[in-house]
């Protein structure tokens, strides 16, 4: 069985870029609702960032479904990705802890259900 593409749908409702645009579209609302004036400078570190986190749900998935990877693993992968999330977009001046929690709590909130489903376990 040749390997999975990682754009293709691996569930119901479950591709990096179905993940990706949900994730993207709820940090950005929350951004611009908090800081809309620096969302032009920080749009490409939240897509990048983003991208990031939808690749390892993906990655997980299927690293969970072939037992490469336990449940706590997984888990730490998000909780790294997380901070690299916090950390790339306080380095814009201007931009605090609590708005860059909110967005990420948004964009994880999003996908949340679709995550945990497809994944079998609570992982967001």
């Amino acid at each position: 069985m040749p390997p999975r593409s990682r754009t293709r749908s691996v569930a119901t409702g479950f591709s990096l870029e179905g993940i990706f645009q949900v994730m993207f579209d709820a940090a950005k609302n929350s951004l611009q609702q908090n800081v809309r004036s620096k969302w032009p400078k920080i749009r490409d570190l939240t897509t990048a960032s983003i991208k990031d986190i939808a690749q390892n749900f993906i990655d997980i998935k299927e690293l969970s479904d072939s037992g490469a990877i336990t449940q706590e693993q997984a888990k730490l992968k998000i909780s790294l990705q997380k901070n690299a999330f916090q950390t790339m977009l306080l380095t814009e001046k201007g931009i605090g802890l609590i708005i860059v929690e909110d967005a990420l709590n948004s964009a994880l909130n999003a996908v949340k259900k679709v995550v945990n489903t497809a994944v079998g376990f609570v992982l967001i």
